[in-house]
């Protein structure tokens, strides 16, 4: 069986493990790309700030690579005091990798990440009375606001600074192993297809020449790492993607090995 991931191979290797464990070959097809973002005195700007900030909370590796690297320009470092939370295991090792300690969000989405920041906020002494604490949100230009939303509803102070740009590739950027990828999806001899963000939703129907839909079937199995990935493909006319509850590895085996039991429920 085949499985096609439509990001990096070079943040895909946890995934790629998980699904040869359960039979799958899985093979990555970037459909999006990043850039800086726009307003770099902006992320500058809170950069040097960042001792201001009680936590800062992270949805994605790309954003931590991003905001690091403002970090090392702006030569600061975060504060003892303020704690750092991420979405996800590969959020979690990047940071480790830029040599920060973060805590997992629970559950590993922007409801989780917003309410793990308010328990440590509510941990701190004097929270709630005062000044309103102050907690800092790197994230892409296209981020969805519903972390900043419920922590604003919340009484808390937050700042939300585009780290990077995702920009949809286009076909004549394409190698022609990725060509051979696109081909092998267009041809129905994908298995499963996986998507980790609406970005790649709407990159993957103009590589396809389908947008602003998707063709349907594409693959056996349409997973969605997230109901807001999820709810791009069904905009997009796929009415019934799987849905991995969480950005792990395990959680799109998960997924994956349950449509598996159905089906071969169905069969028998």
């Amino acid at each position: 069986m085949r499985a096609l991931l439509t990001r990096d191979a070079n943040r895909s290797g946890d995934y790629v493990r998980a699904l040869a464990d359960i039979g799958y070959a899985a093979e990555c097809l970037a459909v999006t790309t990043t850039a800086p973002a726009l307003d770099q005195p902006a992320l500058q700007g809170a950069a040097n700030a960042i001792a201001s900030y009680h936590v800062v909370g992270f949805a994605s590796q790309t954003a931590v690579q991003f905001f690091t690297a403002a970090l090392a320009k702006a030569g600061r470092q975060l504060a003892s005091y303020t704690t750092v939370i991420a979405v996800g295991d590969s959020t979690r090792r990047a940071l480790a990798d830029a040599g920060i300690n973060a805590v997992l969000a629970a559950p590993a989405n922007a409801v989780g990440l917003a309410a793990t920041m308010h328990h440590v906020l509510a941990q701190q002494p004097g929270f709630g009375r005062g000044s309103p604490a102050r907690v800092l949100l790197p994230r892409a230009e296209d981020g969805r606001p519903d972390a900043g939303e419920a922590l604003r509803r919340a009484g808390v102070l937050v700042d939300e600074v585009v780290a990077y740009r995702t920009r949809p590739r286009q076909l004549d950027d394409l190698f022609d192993d990725e060509r051979r990828l696109l081909d092998a999806l267009q041809r129905s001899a994908i298995t499963a297809l996986c998507l980790f963000a609406p970005s790649q939703v709407s990159a993957l129907a103009g590589l396809l020449g389908t947008a602003p839909g998707l063709p349907a079937p594409l693959a056996t199995h349409v997973v969605a790492i997230g109901e807001t990935t999820a709810r791009a493909l069904r905009q997009a006319g796929l009415a019934a993607p799987l849905v991995a509850t969480a950005p792990t590895a395990a959680a799109l085996v998960a997924v994956l090995r349950a449509a598996q039991a159905a089906t071969t429920a169905t069969a028998l």
